[in-house]
């Protein structure tokens, strides 16, 4: 995931064995993920012309967002690899103070806990004065008739 201060990513390309490999050029796509049509993006760099990559050398690829709006954009990032393959990778790019649901449903959670903690303080406080003082401690035992009000210490 991609933060919303990050206007730019770079990758570098590379071949994992001995050879040659001709690239194509990269092309980049976006998609809504959540929230509003907020990204639009485009690659630059060495890897993103197209031409020849020679083993042992790396071409850079430079993904760069224009964050628009709030909210959440799929990224995918294509290189065609000739004569007939491509490799692709998928970057999800937050924008503008995005919050996710995760976040906004935690803050929610929050906020009904507090509610309920303090709506149970309230009942506790008012039952707790309300309730007669009785004489407790170490050693006495208070004893209540069942059938009438009276107390026996």
């Amino acid at each position: 995931i991609v933060p919303s201060g990050t206007s730019k990513s770079v990758f570098y390309v590379t071949l994992p064995e001995n050879g040659i490999q001709k690239l194509g050029y990269a092309q980049v796509k976006t998609r809504l993920l959540e929230g509003e049509e907020a990204c639009s993006a485009s690659v630059t760099g060495e890897a993103s012309r197209g031409g020849t990559l020679p083993y042992g050398h790396s071409a850079e690829l430079e993904v760069v967002y224009k964050c628009e709006k709030p909210g959440a954009t799929a990224v995918l990032v294509i290189i065609p690899l000739e004569p007939s393959s491509s490799v692709s990778f998928r970057i999800v790019k937050h924008c503008k103070g995005y919050q996710s649901r995760a976040d906004r449903a935690w803050y929610a959670h929050k906020s009904v806990l507090l509610v309920a903690f303090l709506t149970l303080l309230a009942v506790f406080c008012c039952c707790g004065e309300c309730a007669p003082k009785r004489k407790t401690g170490p050693g006495s035992i208070t004893l209540v008739s069942l059938d009438s009000d009276t107390k026996y210490d």
